[in-house]
């Protein structure tokens, strides 16, 4: 799996230059924490403040609690109501759940995002089956809680109501402290240019999980392929491999397997 991201150790001849990059960087994902902005750009938690300042005041950026968003406010918010989320695709998405559950094996250490999807993996695990779950996903840790034989880590952080999971600072500090084998990611929309989700703080919190598993794994329905999703989280040399129901169209597969990604396609029942 290619490297997650780090530091790039490049120094800019002037202000302007690594202000292009800084704005380059906002532009591609939407948003970027203040920490990501310092890991990238090889500097200082006041400079990338000062820097987002100045493209502020252009009109180029918005300044936003964590970092720099290229969005307006109202496309960070989240999405739809949870429980209606979880009501589409359904029985896509309990079976994406099922196929990755079988995959989980005794004694390792997992992760799971927040989604409706990824929530179908926890409530599909069995629950004799002696591993660790790490999840901020609020949903999965209330259906994990009473199982004697998971050890279960819950990255606590600000409850989001609208996607049911914990976020913020304290969350991305702890994930920093882990080594996972294999990461479930959740996406809210899929394209060309790879996996999305609604907001900021959610994209944060993927992009740090992604960083410390050794192998991630995209579980995302069908539906989700050119959905309406404002945040990048990362292309598809972040995944090593896609779990997708049969739903998914032949041009979306030609996407995922020509971008060089495994894919799993799994069969739905009715």
């Amino acid at each position: 799996m290619t490297e997650p991201r780090g530091s790039t150790g490049m120094r800019y001849r002037s202000a302007p230059e690594r202000r292009a990059r800084l704005l380059q960087i906002v532009e591609e994902r939407g948003f970027s924490s203040t920490t990501e902005l310092m890991i990238e750009l090889g500097v200082s938690d006041m400079t990338v403040r000062r820097d987002a300042q100045k493209l502020s005041e252009g009109g180029s950026v918005r300044i936003v609690h964590g970092g720099v968003s290229a969005l307006p406010s109202t496309d960070l918010q989240g999405s739809r109501q949870y429980e209606e989320r979880a009501g589409l695709m359904a029985t896509a998405k309990a079976a994406l759940g099922r196929a990755a559950a079988s995959r989980v094996s005794r004694d390792q250490a997992i992760a799971i995002d927040a989604g409706t999807t990824s929530r179908e993996l926890a409530r599909a695990l069995p629950a004799s089956l002696p591993i660790t779950v790490v999840t901020h996903s609020a949903s999965a840790v209330a259906d994990l809680m009473t199982r004697s034989s998971t050890t279960l880590i819950a990255l606590g952080g600000v409850l989001h109501h609208e996607t049911l999971s914990f976020e913020g600072e304290l969350v991305v500090r702890a994930i920093g402290e882990l080594h996972l084998d294999t990461f479930y990611l959740a996406a809210s929309g899929i394209g060309p240019r790879g996996v999305f989700c609604a907001n900021d703080f959610d994209a944060v919190t993927k992009r740090a999980l992604i960083s410390v598993a050794d192998r991630v794994v995209l579980l995302v329905d069908s539906s989700k392929f050119h959905a309406s999703a404002m945040v990048r989280v990362c292309d598809f040399s972040s995944v090593d491999e896609v779990l997708v129901d049969d739903g998914i169209s032949d041009d979306d597969l030609a996407m995922l397997i020509d971008a060089g990604t495994a894919v799993t396609v799994v069969p739905v029942a009715g």
